[in-house]
């Protein structure tokens, strides 16, 4: 399994940049997502975001575009 190059966090939350090559260049993805304490005390992960998130989740995402744009 890959690793991302370059991850971005806050708390719970998380922005992953992955490197991709295709045809001979580099290509970026970004994925996102919220880790979660179940209450059988089970960590899991989901793409949903509350309210509280959104802002936070956009800071994440900003982040990560500055840094793919500088590569």
């Amino acid at each position: 399994m890959t690793a991302p190059v370059k991850k971005f966090r806050d708390g719970t939350l998380s922005a992953d940049i992955w490197a991709n090559t295709y045809e001979g260049k580099v290509r970026y993805s970004i994925t996102t997502q919220k880790v979660y304490k179940t209450e059988a005390g089970e960590w899991k992960t989901t793409p949903s975001l509350s309210h509280h998130d959104a802002i936070r989740m956009s800071a994440l995402l900003r982040l990560a575009y500055e840094w793919v744009v500088q590569q």
